[in-house]
């Protein structure tokens, strides 16, 4: 697939401006491997920046969402009473 055709094709379903700064050239190089491993550090990167930690894998994602209540919450509280 062409560089211009994988372009229009992320534009048109409306990718997230972050997974595009992040794995643009993976997903031009249609490498999709490598484009989920860079989304996924996205995502750490998200979390370190609107926390202050500096933690890395499993501890960032521990202490960023585990506790009461979470450091950042991906969906509403859930009372599961």
């Amino acid at each position: 697939m062409s560089r211009a055709r994988t372009a229009g094709r992320l534009q048109g379903r409306n990718v997230h401006p972050d997974v595009l700064r992040f794995c643009r050239a993976e997903l031009l190089a249609d490498n999709y491997f490598h484009a989920v491993q860079e989304a996924v550090k996205s995502v750490a990167d998200k979390m370190r920046t609107r926390t202050g930690l500096t933690d890395d894998g499993a501890a960032l994602v521990d202490r960023v969402l585990g506790g009461e209540p979470p450091l950042l919450s991906i969906n509403p509280p859930f009372d599961a009473k």
